[in-house]
């Protein structure tokens, strides 16, 4: 069941899919990281494997590396709305959190975003325009209603019509 919201009660919205991200991209890497040595022990035995076999587990290896490199270098955020403005808390692993604070006039929450996971499933998106066409992305998932009920008390709190 949706929370209401008071006007004059904060809201704390946390988009921790970057964790996800990153525990898959972890577990990808250790797996890599023993079929890579898995094959290279194989190769000493017969060093006559075919080819394709070291370039598929080049293409692997050169996808891990710019996807680690990817999810580790992007922020997860927090989003704390009170009546009026909207501080946005931008936390990295390797650097120093990055603070922001908005007014409720200079931000703009479209309708919910609809994209497509990789299985084809629908995948929802709630967005923040910020001043200087910065976007952010508040909250997201796979259920429709979570994301929507952030959305909307995103909205009540800020003082703004969906």
């Amino acid at each position: 069941m949706p929370q209401t919201v008071q006007p004059n009660e904060p809201v704390v919205i946390r988009n921790n899919a970057m964790i996800g991200i990153r525990a898959f991209m972890v577990l990808w890497d250790v797996l890599l990281g023993g079929f890579t040595y898995f094959f290279e022990r194989q190769e000493r035995h017969d060093p006559h494997l075919h080819p394709a076999g070291q370039s598929i587990l080049g293409l692997l290896l050169l996808f891990g590396i710019i996807g680690t490199f990817w999810c580790f270098t992007r922020p997860r955020t927090v989003v704390t709305a009170a009546a009026g403005s909207m501080l946005v808390r931008e936390i990295w692993l390797w650097r120093r959190a990055r603070e922001r604070r908005y007014a409720a006039a200079d931000v703009f929450v479209p309708h919910l975003e609809v994209d497509e996971d990789t299985d084809g499933g629908p995948y929802f998106k709630c967005r923040v325009w910020l001043p200087k066409g910065r976007m952010l992305t508040v909250s997201e998932g796979f259920k429709q209603s979570e994301v929507e009920a952030d959305r909307r008390r995103l909205l009540a709190v800020l003082g703004k019509r969906s």
